[in-house]
C-alpha cells in the first residue's frame, strides 16, 4: 500500500518508569528511526508523541534536541544482526554493537552514570539547597535539568539554580506567541523544537503531568491532567473538583511560558501577568517525574533520623558533585562549599547534626509548586494556588493556566 508522503494519524507514547521507561523507548525510537516507509523513516512521519515521567526524559530532550547531536547519536544506531554484539569493546566493532559502550550524546549515557543515583542525587539537591539557595520545590527540577537537559544544552541557569530559558515551535511561532506581543523576551534564550540540521521531522509533543485537586467527600488524592507543549500548556478538559481558591480548573492553557503566572488585570482577550520567571523545559521534564522525588524525600528523613548516613554520602559523592557544578554555577562559592564537604566527612559534633537535621526537614517537602489560575474565569483577583499543585506522594505534580482564546501579555512587556 502507498502511504502519503506526509505525517499519518499515529502518535508514540512513551510512558513512565524511570530509566527503564528511557532505556525502552530510546529503542523503540530507534526502531521507528530505521524503519522506512516511502523512503523516509517512520519516525519522521509520526503526528505525535505523548510523554510522561522517564519518557519524558526522552521525548522532550528528542523533541529540542539541537544541531551538536544526531538523532544516530542521541538514540544509537539499530544492529540488524544480533550476532554481531560483543559484552565489551573489541576491534572491529562499533559502539552500536558493543553492549557496555554508548556513543557520545547518547541520552542513556546520564542515566547510567553513579551520579545520578539516589543517594548522589540527593547530596546533590542537598548542596543546590544549602550553596545556591535552591527553593525545596524546584530542587528535583534543577536535578532534571543539570543531569537530562544540560548536556544538550536545553538547561540555562540563573540565580538560585532557576531556568533562565523559555521553549516553543518554531522562530516564526516565538516571534507571534512570544517575542512579539513580549518584546522585552527577546533576548532570552529560547530552545526550539528540533533546530537541529539533519535529524527527522519532529512529532508534535504532549508532555503530561498532574495536578492535585479537591474533591468534596472524596478521601483519596484526585489528579486533573496537565499537558504541556511547545505551543500552550494548561488543563485542557473539565475535571471534576476545585483547586485551593475553591475554583474549578481547566478549560484551556496559555502560552507555555506564561505559565505559573498571576493575572493582574483583564481587559477583553487580553490579560496582563505577574510572574517571577518563564516557564522552561526543566519545569516540565522535572514536574512530569516528581514522582521519584518522593525516593529522595524518604532519604532525607532516613538522613534526618541518623545524620551519619548524611555525611558517609557527602564523602563519597560530594567532592565530584562540586566539581562538576563549578562549570556551571559561577557565583557558587567553591572553597566555602568544599570546607563544608570536607568537615561534614569528619565532625559528628551535636551542632553539626542538629544543622543537618533541620535541613533534612525542609528537604522533605520536594514536590513541584506553581502558580495557578483556571481558564474558563481568570478574573482579576486570582489568587496563586500553589498548593493545589501539590500531589499525593508517588504522584507526578505540576499546575496550569488560562484558555487558549486568551492572549497572554506580561506586565511592562515582561513577566516580573
Amino acid at each position: 500500500m502507498q502511504l502519503p508522503d506526509t505525517p499519518g494519524n499515529v502518535g508514540v507514547c512513551l510512558s513512565g518508569g524511570g530509566s527503564r521507561a528511557l532505556s525502552a523507548g530510546m529503542g523503540q525510537l530507534r526502531a521507528m528511526a530505521t524503519l522506512q516507509q516511502n523512503g523516509r523513516s517512520l519516525l519522521g512521519q509520526t503526528k505525535a508523541i505523548s510523554t510522561v515521567s522517564g519518557g519524558s526524559w526522552l521525548g522532550v530532550t528528542f523533541e529540542f534536541l539541537g544541531a551538536g547531536t544526531t538523532d544516530a547519536a542521541f538514540l544509537n544506531d539499530y544492529v540488524a544482526d544480533p550476532g554481531s554484539l560483543v559484552a565489551t569493546s573489541t576491534p572491529g566493532h562499533t559502539p552500536a554493537e558493543t553492549l557496555d559502550v554508548l556513543p557520545a550524546g547518547n541520552i542513556g549515557n546520564t542515566v547510567s552514570d553513579d551520579l545520578f543515583s539516589v543517594p548522589a542525587l540527593a547530596v546533590e539537591a542537598y548542596l543546590l539547597y544549602k550553596f545556591l539557595g535552591t527553593p525545596p520545590n524546584f530542587l528535583w527540577q534543577a536535578l532534571m535539568g543539570l543531569h537530562i537537559l544540560l548536556p544538550y544544552g536545553l538547561y540555562v541557569s540563573g540565580s538560585h539554580a532557576l531556568p533562565a530559558s523559555l521553549f516553543s515551535w518554531d522562530a516564526p511561532t516565538l516571534a507571534s506567541q512570544v517575542t512579539g506581543p513580549n518584546p522585552a523576551l527577546a533576548g532570552e534564550t529560547a530552545h526550539l523544537v528540533a533546530a537541529g540540521a539533519g535529524n527527522a521531522r519532529r512529532p508534535f509533543l504532549i508532555c503530561n503531568t498532574a495536578m492535585f485537586v479537591n474533591q468534596p467527600q472524596v478521601t483519596y488524592h484526585y489528579l486533573a491532567p496537565v499537558q504541556s507543549t511547545p505551543f500552550m500548556t494548561g488543563i485542557v478538559g473539565a475535571p471534576q473538583g476545585t483547586d485551593a481558591n475553591g475554583r474549578s480548573p481547566g478549560g484551556g492553557g496559555v502560552t507555555s511560558f506564561a505559565f505559573s503566572s498571576n493575572p493582574t488585570a483583564v481587559a477583553g482577550s487580553a490579560v496582563t501577568v505577574a510572574q517571577q520567571r518563564q516557564l522552561a523545559l526543566a519545569d516540565i521534564v522535572g514536574a512530569s517525574s516528581a514522582a521519584f522525588a518522593e525516593v529522595l524525600e524518604n532519604l532525607f528523613s532516613s538522613w534526618q533520623q541518623d545524620p551519619s548516613q548524611l555525611f558517609q554520602a557527602l564523602d563519597q559523592y560530594g567532592t565530584r558533585i562540586l566539581a562538576r557544578h563549578a562549570r556551571f554555577f559561577p557565583e557558587l562559592d567553591q572553597g566555602l562549599a568544599q570546607a563544608f564537604v570536607e568537615a561534614a566527612t569528619v565532625l559528628a559534633s551535636f551542632a553539626k547534626h542538629a544543622e543537618a537535621k533541620a535541613d533534612m526537614l525542609v528537604l522533605q517537602d520536594l514536590i513541584p509548586q506553581y502558580q495557578y489560575w483556571p481558564a474558563r474565569r481568570p478574573g482579576r483577583r486570582a489568587r496563586p494556588s500553589a498548593r493545589s499543585c501539590r500531589s499525593p506522594r508517588g504522584a507526578p505534580s505540576t499546575s496550569s493556566a488560562a484558555s487558549c482564546s486568551i492572549r497572554c501579555r506580561a506586565s511592562s512587556g515582561k513577566p516580573s
